[in-house]
């Protein structure tokens, strides 16, 4: 048994409730009637402060149970490059560039308790959008052969 993780979540802002509940604000939570106090952006220091407090905690408590060994972690990255040879035309090279750039910072933060063998990297020519994606085209809805 493994915990597979990956990080193109985390290309979601929080919402901030009462100043110490956290919770992304992902697609779904947008769907509620919540309603937060503000909004903390994904490209902030303070994001990523509780993000690698979060990680501290979680990997603290999977190293205390001896089960470090038990994690895989997929490097996703973002792309624009299509299947059908055109590029999304809704992110720019500079939008998906610093989405890359923030998951490298997080996946070498990660190398701190994983070993090289726990990271699953992906053929770059893997890196394609699916035009036809089930869920729409974005820069993370990938060709079947990726999956």
């Amino acid at each position: 048994m493994f915990l597979l993780m990956d990080l193109i979540d985390e290309r979601f802002h929080l919402a901030i409730f009462e100043t110490k509940y956290r919770v992304t604000r992902s697609n779904e939570f947008l769907k509620t009637n919540l309603k937060p106090g503000s909004v903390l952006n994904s490209h902030t220091e303070q994001f990523m402060k509780f993000w690698t407090q979060g990680i501290d905690l979680f990997f603290e408590r999977l190293k205390s149970k001896n089960m470090l060994d038990k994690v895989r972690i997929q490097r996703a990255y973002w792309s624009n490059n299509l299947d059908n040879g055109l590029k999304i035309e809704t992110y720019t090279d500079d939008v998906i560039r610093k989405e890359n750039v923030k998951l490298d910072h997080m996946y070498i933060y990660l190398e701190k308790y994983l070993s090289p063998e726990q990271f699953i990297s992906i053929p770059s020519e893997l890196l394609l959008i699916k035009a036809d994606h089930q869920w729409g085209v974005s820069p993370f809805h990938f060709i079947d052969d990726y999956y």
